[in-house]
Order: C-alpha cells, then sequence, then structure tokens
C-alpha cells in the first residue's frame, strides 16, 4: 500500500513540501519504495533508446543466416542439410549458455557482463564474416548463441530493475515491439548489401569478402553500439543493494533522481536503505561466490523436478517449444523459399498449369546432398539463387505484420488475459 500512494508522487516536478515530507517519511526503504521516489522520466527514456539496439541484437543473431543462405549457398558449397545446421546451432549456443549467464550476473554483476558480451558478441559476428568454410562459419555461430544468450536475458533484468511496477511491464512490452521492428529492419538492410557485386580478394586469395559478408559484419553494430553506450549507466540498484552494497546503490537512485526530475541529487528523499536479502556470500573472494551460488542454484532446482512443480513446468515448456519451432521455423526459412520460389517463376515464364512447392524445391540446382544417404554426384555447376527485391519486400511485410500483432496484443492483454491470447492465436496459427 505504501508503494502504490508513493506511486502517484513520482513525476519529475515535485514542490518542496512534498519533498520535505518525503524525506522524513522515508528514512529506509525497500528496493521498490526507493525506485518509485526516482520518478520516471530523462534517465528511463534514454534507458529505452538503449533497449532498441538491445533487443535487436539477439533477434539478428538468430535471423541473419536466414539472408545470407541463398548467396552463400555456391561460396561455401552448402546442401540444404547444411543450411539447417546453421539455421539451428546458433539456438544450441543458446541452450547451452543459458545457466552459464543466470550464475555470473548473480554474482560479477549485470552492467559489467552486457558491457564484456556486448562487445564480444559484436567481434564475434565480425569474425565469422570472414568465414570461407561451412565448419567454421558454424563455429562461430555456435560462440555468438553462446555469448547472445547471456546479454538478452541480462538485459532485461537490468531494464526491469531501474523501472518501478508502476512501469515495468509497459517497458517490457516495449521490448517486445523493438525486437519485432529488428525483424523489419534486418531484411531491409540486407536488401540494400547483399543483391550488390562487392568482392575482395585478401591474403592472397585465401580470403574472399563479398557483399553477403558485408551483411554479416554490417549486423554487429546493434551489439557493438549497446556495448559502448552501457559504458554510461550504472550497476543495477537491485544487484547492488542484494550484495550489500547499499551505499553505492543509494548513490546510483540519487543520481537517477537529479536526471529524472532535474534536482540536485542531496535532495533525494531516501537516506538508507534496507538490507536486501541475498543467497550470494559478499564477503567471499569471487571464485568462492561462484562455488557457493552453483550450490545454491542445484539446492533451488531440486523442488523443479518434483510434484507440484514438475508436472506445470512439463506443460509450460511443451507450450515455450511448441511456439517457438513454429515461429522459428516459418521465420528462418521464409527467406530462402522466397528466393527460390522467386527464381523458379522467373527461369519458367512460359509455364503454364499448376505447380507445388515440391515441383519448386525439387528444380533448385544447389548442391545436392542426402541426409543419411549416399551423396548425389552431379557435372551441373552450383548457381546461387538469385534474390530478387520480392523476398525482401515480403520479409519486411512480415516483420511489420509481427510487430503490428505484439502492439496489438500488448494494448489488449490486461482486458483478455494472457492465457486467452495464447490459446487464440495457437489455435489460430494450427
Amino acid at each position: 500500500m505504501q508503494q502504490e500512494a508513493t506511486g502517484g508522487r513520482t513525476e519529475p516536478h515535485i514542490t518542496n513540501e512534498e519533498l520535505g515530507e518525503r524525506q522524513n517519511e522515508h528514512e529506509q526503504v525497500d528496493f521498490e519504495t526507493a525506485i518509485s521516489l526516482t520518478g520516471y522520466g530523462k534517465f528511463n527514456h534514454l534507458l529505452n533508446l538503449l533497449a532498441i539496439p538491445a533487443a535487436s541484437t539477439t533477434m539478428i543473431d538468430t535471423t541473419t543466416m536466414s539472408y545470407i543462405l541463398p548467396s552463400a549457398e555456391c561460396d561455401l558449397n552448402l546442401s540444404n542439410v547444411d543450411k539447417g545446421i546453421l539455421n539451428a546451432v546458433v539456438f544450441g549456443g543458446m541452450t547451452s549458455g543459458a545457466l552459464f549467464w543466470g550464475f555470473l550476473s548473480d554474482t560479477l554483476g549485470r552492467r559489467k557482463l552486457l558491457l564484456a558480451c556486448y562487445c564480444l558478441l559484436a567481434s564475434i559476428t565480425i569474425a565469422s564474416s570472414f568465414s570461407q568454410t561451412f565448419w567454421s562459419l558454424g563455429l562461430f555461430k555456435f560462440l555468438g548463441g553462446f555469448v547472445a544468450c547471456g546479454p538478452n536475458a541480462i538485459f532485461l533484468a537490468y531494464l526491469s530493475e531501474f523501472n518501478s511496477c508502476r512501469h515495468r511491464s509497459r517497458t517490457m512490452m516495449a521490448v517486445g515491439i523493438y525486437a519485432s521492428l529488428a525483424v523489419a529492419a534486418l531484411p531491409a538492410l540486407a536488401w540494400l548489401l547483399i543483391p550488390q557485386t562487392w568482392s575482395w580478394t585478401l591474403l592472397g586469395g585465401y580470403i574472399t569478402y563479398n557483399s553477403w559478408r558485408v551483411f554479416l559484419t554490417m549486423s554487429a553494430i546493434p551489439s557493438f553500439l549497446t556495448g559502448c553506450c552501457i559504458c554510461f549507466f550504472d550497476e543495477s540498484p537491485k544487484f547492488l543493494m542484494s550484495c550489500g552494497r547499499r551505499d553505492e546503490a543509494l548513490r546510483v537512485f540519487q543520481r537517477v533522481y537529479s536526471i529524472n526530475t532535474g534536482n540536485p541529487p542531496e535532495t533525494y528523499p531516501v537516506k538508507s536503505l534496507l538490507k536486501e536479502k541475498s543467497g550470494v556470500l559478499t564477503s567471499a573472494a569471487p571464485d568462492e561466490r561462484l562455488s557457493t551460488l552453483l550450490k545454491l542454484g542445484i539446492k533451488q532446482m531440486k523442488p523443479f523436478l518434483h510434484k507440484p512443480y514438475i508436472g506445470m513446468a512439463g506443460i509450460v515448456l511443451i507450450i515455450q517449444f511448441g511456439g517457438q519451432w513454429g515461429m522459428n521455423t516459418i521465420r528462418l526459412w521464409l527467406p530462402q523459399l522466397f528466393a527460390i520460389m522467386e527464381e523458379y517463376f522467373i527461369v519458367n515464364k512460359s509455364m503454364s498449369g499448376n505447380v507445388t512447392m515440391c515441383d519448386i524445391l525439387t528444380s533448385h540446382t544447389g548442391p545436392k546432398t542426402a541426409f543419411n544417404e549416399t551423396i548425389v554426384v552431379t557435372d551441373k555447376p552450383c548457381v546461387p539463387v538469385q534474390s530478387g527485391d520480392t523476398v525482401y519486400i515480403y520479409s519486411i511485410i512480415v516483420g511489420i505484420v509481427t510487430a503490428v500483432f505484439n502492439l496489438m496484443a500488448s494494448s489488449v492483454i490486461s482486458n483478455l488475459g494472457k492465457k486467452k491470447i495464447l490459446s487464440t492465436l495457437s489455435n489460430t496459427y494450427s
């Protein structure tokens, strides 16, 4: 109730009388009250701007392969199985790194890991553009997925810990919209770069660098931009309080309050913070804290494998798996399918009659390798799929529609509820 009462008085402009009342009333407060009293203003808007490239990084990292596969098919001698592996390997990296980054974020802090992970992800993405073989590109995509999993989850926690309960849900919905807009922006960038005829030979012919590799390099910009900008933000006050560093957390609250309200930091009404409960030994050395965190994490996961949680968790995991399976299968293969269809109708303009998708895919002249079967050797040269304008236009339309539905869902979710929206859209999709 105290939080709700103060939530209405957190706007940037406050009177001296209100400030004096708060200062006397909130001598020692918990995290939620402290972050509510910082208000909502310039600092939050700057953090929301940072969320645009931050939310784009994971979506870009998982989607870039979809647009380079038609062009890279002959450069890397890719079969359809190879393409499927390149699309999937990034998710394998994400799955393998999920628990690892969760432990580190609670031990080392949000800001340090965000800075390191975003810069490392940008470096891996740029390095992947120099790949000359299928296996080297697959390795870089796996490493990129492993690293991208960290900042994706950590940034959401970081963002929520600088917003009060009043604004937290709306901010999380905005992140989903930013990610959807990245789905529309990426094909626009691909449309600008990949059709170009650029090609350079480096290191005496050992490395060929062409337009789809330039596209990979440019896709590292959001990661690099986020890593640079995070330097200007403070560590999460929630993390600082959980580590017992309450004086540092108070200074962060004061800076946020000053930026939001325009008042001096000293006028922030909170003078001391309550001690937050923490499962980490803050006085121990970093390696001891990590060991303690690992033991606590295993202990906390045990109930997850027993009743009543295991049944409910199984249902949630099946729902998540089915949703991700459907969404990513379509999203990752659409550019390739659009390119093959466009090429087919350009080459076979004079054909009449009904044509099925199987006929179109069978006519594709890329490398032919059957999975678990004898490789079919053919004298036909590898002819890359020629991606026309319609491939990118259709992909942009898909991205825009995704963003629109995200926006619509976020506007009605409070009235209809999550379950109704989830069940309705799942039945519509199937």
